[in-house]
């Protein structure tokens, strides 16, 4: 069973935090967990035509350190506000690269979850997660979860539907469990998704009737298998399930906009031991909502 005592906001200050604080306290809130929030400073790089001018004297790391500590105090109290007085918050600057950095802290401190922020890209209209972000759900040994942008008036993140695409592995048995988790706690729904490729994904070669008929078994045998899953997890009859036919990454991500959390774990096929899996990769990039990565 997932246990949730403490997680760490890794926070930048940019407009992405306040989507952080506010997901970050819905969690701390009804798991009743500590929150550790987390600033990594970097040094300041100058041109170089600035350094007779004391441009590096000025925003010295001390400086730095100092700024950062004002600030993450003013998250503190606005967390506060959020999530209530009686939720421990300690603050944490640390200095360094911040994927390193944060990952270490999380280690030394028991953190059960790391919350962070993708961003919006103003010239595609488009999520993407950046390098560090990116760095951190791939090199992370706890769940991470990522945070959308979202408008301007919206307040309150409240988890009514939850979406857990599967592939019936061990990987999705882990995301399972901590859906079922997340529903106790937020009173939600979970729905079971497993993408079906399209018929020429499996035969390229025209819709014989031959081809056609052995479609719709594999098909059926599919939605059999899914239902053979859940009752294996204990939960048949105690979550939605459904199959759709399409692209497994594209597919999930057009689903996600009716739902207020995905949770899922490496989807697709794992190049290299740090790869999430380029399914849960291609998500984590196009969700509409927020998404939870189980490891």
């Amino acid at each position: 069973m997932f246990e949730l005592r403490k997680l760490a906001l890794a926070v930048d200050f940019s407009s992405i935090t306040h989507q952080v604080l506010h997901h970050g306290a819905a969690i701390a809130s009804r798991f009743g967990a500590e929150v550790l929030l987390v600033h990594v400073v970097r040094p300041v790089d100058f041109p170089i035509e600035l350094g007779g001018y004391g441009a590096s004297s000025i925003l010295s790391m001390e400086t730095l350190r100092r700024f950062a500590r004002e600030r993450l105090r003013e998250l503190k109290e606005g967390f506060h506000k959020l999530a209530g007085s009686h939720i421990r918050v300690r603050e944490a600057v640390l200095e360094g690269h911040p994927e390193e950095r944060v990952l270490a802290y999380c280690g030394l401190q028991g953190v059960n979850l790391l919350v962070v922020g993708a961003h919006r890209n103003p010239q595609v209209e488009r999520f993407y997660l950046g390098s560090t972000t990116l760095t951190l759900v791939r090199d992370a040994h706890l769940p991470v979860l990522v945070v959308r942008p979202r408008p301007p008036e919206w307040t309150a993140w409240e988890v009514r539907r939850i979406l857990v695409p599967v592939d019936l592995t061990h990987r999705s048995e882990h995301a399972l469990k901590h859906a079922l988790v997340l529903r106790e706690k937020f009173g939600a729904e979970i729905t079971v998704l497993y993408v079906v490729p399209h018929f020429e994904d499996f035969f390229p070669y025209g819709e014989t009737e031959e081809a056609l008929e052995a479609y719709r078994h594999i098909r059926t045998g599919l939605e059999q298998a899914v239902e053979d899953w859940l009752k294996e997890q204990g939960i048949h009859g105690e979550v939605h399930s459904e199959i759709r036919e399409g692209s497994p990454a594209l597919t999930i991500v057009e689903a996600t906009q009716d739902y207020d959390l995905v949770v899922m774990g490496c989807l697709g096929r794992l190049v290299h031991p740090r790869c999430l899996g380029e399914i849960t990769e291609k998500v984590l990039k196009g969700a509409h909502s927020p998404v939870w990565v189980v490891k």
